[in-house]
């Protein structure tokens, strides 16, 4: 019995740093939280400033690693509603290498934002690690869809045709613009 209360208590105490952790989060994006800057002004004031949105994201991410799956894919909806949805595939990521499944809310808009990235940059290749090997299979039809209206030239169309021909998940009109 003791066990059992002391597990309730973990999963608890769990969950509230969770969402501590989430609002903390939120406040960072919207630029609530001051950080102080170890140099001081030249009248001798301490300085402070809001945290850019590149230092939230380490912020999550180091969040993310004391954290499991549901709480992490949490991390990630706040980061993509309060900032965009691209900024959130790394922690979708870390999600699914913690055991989050592939048909977590948001990261479908998410897959299709980061791959809208530039090629070269690792939240491409993030994402490009979910759409075509982690999560193909539920994934492919969407990112297919996404496709359509995309100019030729657009990073989602070089960040996705290679996979998506060699995968033979796209024909007619889709594959030639992806030939070209």
């Amino acid at each position: 019995m003791k066990l059992f209360l002391l597990l309730i208590a973990t999963v608890s105490i769990s969950a509230f740093a969770a969402e501590k952790e989430q609002e903390r989060l939120k406040n960072c994006l919207a630029g609530r939280i001051q950080k102080v800057e170890t140099e001081k002004s030249p009248d001798g004031k301490t300085e402070t400033s809001t945290y850019h949105p590149v230092d939230c994201f380490k912020m999550a991410k180091e969040i993310a690693a004391d954290l499991d799956a549901k709480a992490v894919v949490q991390l990630a909806l706040t980061v993509g509603r309060e900032h965009n949805w691209a900024s959130s595939i790394p922690l979708y990521k870390i999600a699914l290498t913690k055991g989050a499944t592939c048909q977590e809310e948001g990261l479908t808009g998410a897959l299709r934002a980061a791959l809208d990235t530039e090629p070269a940059g690792q939240v491409a290749a993030d994402a490009k690690w979910i759409a075509f090997d982690k999560c193909k299979k539920e994934s492919q039809k969407s990112i297919v869809e996404g496709l359509s209206g995309m100019a030729r030239e657009s990073y989602y169309r070089k960040n996705s045709c290679d996979d998506l021909l060699k995968n033979k998940a796209i024909g007619g009109l889709n594959a030639k613009l992806c030939k070209i």
